[in-house]
């Protein structure tokens, strides 16, 4: 084979990749659509810590309300019904949460438009603070469940500890 076709052979086959991927990018781009709409906002959590998530998608987790220190800090992500269903599905797929247990779920709640109020919520921890000490820390978090129709509460489970969790936004002055 002379040099012209292997260049040739080769250019098509460089064309070919980039279209594979050009494609693969464009799905992946429109599956994931991030919805922060509706829960930006500082939360209290049950056990009295203080969840503040920002509109720029970082996050502050307060072992308390004092904000001193004890807390942890990172990026957050946010998919929000059939988004939520299909990354859990797919991409949560080893935790064993199927497509239909999450249909199920999500018919048996009694809020109106419940697909719409069905989140995912992913805390991917950058670093920690504890007794004045930082470290770094690259660990997710993830929660599914829902808000209340005023979207002032989430009811989520943590799919990494199985155990649930309810967050109660704060109050504005």
């Amino acid at each position: 084979m002379d040099k012209k076709k292997k260049e040739k052979i080769i250019t098509y086959v460089l064309l070919f990749i980039l279209a594979i991927i050009s494609i693969y990018l464009v799905f992946l781009f429109k599956r994931i659509k991030y919805n922060y709409e509706h829960i930006t906002g500082a939360y209290f959590a049950q056990d009295e810590s203080y969840l503040v998530l920002n509109s720029d998608k970082t996050f502050y987790w307060y072992i308390d309300k004092n904000k001193e220190d004890d807390y942890y800090f990172g990026k957050y992500s946010v998919y929000r019904g059939e988004n939520a269903v299909e990354y859990i599905t797919k991409d949560l797929a080893l935790f064993g949460i199927s497509e239909e247990q999450q249909r199920q779920t999500i018919e048996n709640i009694d809020i109106k438009n419940a697909i719409d109020h069905y989140y995912l919520i992913i805390l991917s921890n950058e670093k920690v603070v504890a007794d004045g000490k930082e470290n770094r820390i690259f660990k997710d978090t993830r929660y599914y469940g829902f808000a209340t129709e005023d979207y002032n509460e989430f009811d989520l489970l943590n799919i990494d500890a199985d155990n649930f969790a309810v967050f109660v936004r704060e109050e504005e002055k």
